[in-house]
């Protein structure tokens, strides 16, 4: 069992490193949280309004697809199971080891996967593909029972950062994903901030 809080952060990072990388990204975020937030007022978000974030919700999926913060999914074989591609059988008792990371990146399932897209989690998108293609909280009746609220709570830190910063990458930093029992970079993330509003400037995160 892991504890939200390493696996949480670490998806919050990656999140912000793809944003800071995909300025147009960036902005569609915040051209949404316009469209449901006054701007002139400070960012107070309730749950209702936070689950009308559709687009970051989608940007945070596919944060989640490029960088899953586990390595290994196990599941234990308890009948013979046929794989309908090949015909393999994997008998009774088998250790299944999944790796998200693997799935995530197949060019079969996602066309171009090293490539940052959120509009791969569209509600369309989404529905051509099996639902067990997206496995960042695992699946079936053993997945993470707190994958809604940790969706909830990455949203509500990248609202408020892109609400009131505008970030942007380092100029030659690459974010080095590295397996620390959760994924993380293992040379930190390297990134400025503007403030939207004073243009008030930090580097470091």
């Amino acid at each position: 069992m892991f504890e939200g809080h390493d696996t949480t952060e670490a998806a919050i990072s990656f999140a912000i490193y793809l944003l800071a990388c995909h300025s147009d990204v960036q902005e569609k975020v915040l051209e949404e949280l316009k469209s449901v937030f006054d701007w002139s007022q400070p960012l107070q978000p309730t749950i209702q309004q936070l689950g009308e974030l559709k687009y970051l919700e989608m940007v945070i999926k596919e944060a989640l697809r490029l960088y899953p913060p586990v390595a290994a999914i196990l599941r234990d074989i308890t009948n013979d199971e046929r794989l309908p591609s090949t015909g393999h059988v994997i008998p009774d008792g088998t250790v299944m080891i999944v790796s998200p990371w693997a799935v995530h990146r197949n060019p079969e399932v996602y066309p171009d996967p090293e490539k940052f897209d959120p509009e791969r989690f569209s509600a369309g998108e989404t529905a051509r593909r099996h639902p067990y293609a997206f496995l960042p909280f695992s699946a079936g009746p053993r997945n993470c029972i707190g994958q809604r609220f940790a969706i909830l709570e990455m949203k509500s830190v990248l609202a408020k950062v892109i609400w009131n910063f505008e970030m942007f990458v380092e100029p030659g930093f690459t974010a080095l994903p590295g397996w620390k029992i959760i994924l993380k970079s293992i040379n930190g993330v390297r990134i400025r901030l503007e403030d939207r509003r004073t243009k008030y400037v930090n580097t470091g995160f």
